[in-house]
């Protein structure tokens, strides 16, 4: 996978003369535009190539050109505090694994107590997410001994534990892959005309595809594009309505924002944002049954336990979006947001 993610973001880079990353190669003087050999290391660099993180080839020629200064000029100062944080990273990843294979597994439990499906569907979710955790520190600890910046991030499970919305959740599951499909799918399909629904659904499946075309993973991810994108709109369609700070993404602190209601502390700021996080606590923990023991099959799970209820949610928040645009709220609310501005 992340070899095929190199060689198309290459592919596309080189076929763009204007790329960014290509207009830093030349006005540099230690990158080089690719030959057969820099394009070979760079797709099989060893450092990458299994665990990832997916990097551009301009990462890749400063991750090289770094490690080589640093042993040129025996910088063992900067070489020990390479080790540290490698070292650093892989004791997190060591404290994730535990987690997920001792901590939260139901098997021994359930063994000597009833437990509720509720919570073994809760902790197999959980277990997906810090396995997920574990191999995303254990990668990063990696990718530093190979020369990478200190400032890689390859995921931040506080924002995925506490999903203050789907949107958030994809942007950094992998921070990596997410800006890859970003730059090189999503933002083109929308500059080429696509709808943003259209444009969303296709990058998820880019994403299934390179996963390897699993039926099961192409559910979830297309389910979860799905999902965010419903939450998406319908918090954008309320913080108009409301005039109220709830949207994916936060309004910008520097006097952009247009909406009455800022402050966290607010009932109609804290009541939606604390319902949404709710939801998607839930929508977790139904999408990650599925793929949690890939061994077995899970998808009498979604009908039997859980009665295609998260499906049934991101539908209801697509026909209450639909519901906006037909009732003439939205319009109306504008108005208003159009006269609170000049006053």
């Amino acid at each position: 996978m992340i070899a095929a993610m190199k060689q198309i973001s290459l592919s596309i880079d080189i076929d763009e003369s204007t790329s960014e990353d290509f207009t830093k190669i030349k006005d540099d003087s230690h990158l080089q535009l690719p030959n057969f050999f820099n394009r070979f290391a760079f797709i099989f660099d060893p450092s990458t190539l299994i665990f990832g993180p997916f990097i551009t080839y301009t990462q890749f020629l400063k991750m090289k050109y770094t490690l080589e200064q640093e042993l040129r000029e025996c910088n063992y100062y900067n070489l020990l505090l390479r080790v540290l944080h490698s070292f650093w990273h892989l004791i997190i990843a060591m404290f994730f694994l535990l987690l997920s294979t001792c901590f939260v597994d139901t098997d021994i439990l359930s063994s000597f107590y009833i437990l509720p499906s509720w919570f073994i569907q809760f902790t197999k979710a959980l277990a997906f997410r810090y396995s997920h955790y574990f191999v995303s520190y254990f990668a990063t600890s990696i990718v530093f001994i190979g020369g990478a910046s200190y400032s890689l991030e390859i995921v931040r499970w506080t924002s995925v534990e506490w999903p203050g919305s789907l949107a958030q959740v994809a942007s950094v599951w992998n921070i990596p892959m997410h800006s890859f499909l970003h730059k090189y799918f999503y933002r083109k399909l929308l500059s080429n005309g696509f709808a943003t629904l259209s444009a969303i659904l296709i990058t998820f499946a880019v994403s299934s595809l390179l996963h390897g075309l699993d039926l099961r993973m192409c559910t979830v991810l297309l389910s979860f594009g799905l999902f965010a994108f419903a939450e998406t709109g319908l918090r954008e369609r309320l913080a108009i309505s409301l005039s109220a700070c709830i949207r994916t993404r936060p309004c910008p602190k520097d006097g952009g924002c247009l909406h009455r209601y800022k402050s966290n502390l607010n009932p109609l700021v804290i009541l939606p944002c604390v319902i949404f996080l709710l939801i998607n606590g839930y929508q977790l923990v139904y999408l990650g049954a599925l793929i949690h023991n890939y061994d077995q099959f899970q998808w009498d799970t979604w009908i039997n336990e859980f009665k295609l209820f998260g499906h049934l949610l991101g539908l209801i928040m697509l026909l209450i979006c639909i519901l906006f645009d037909y009732s003439g709220i939205i319009k109306n609310a504008k108005q208003e947001k159009m006269q609170y501005k000049k006053e």
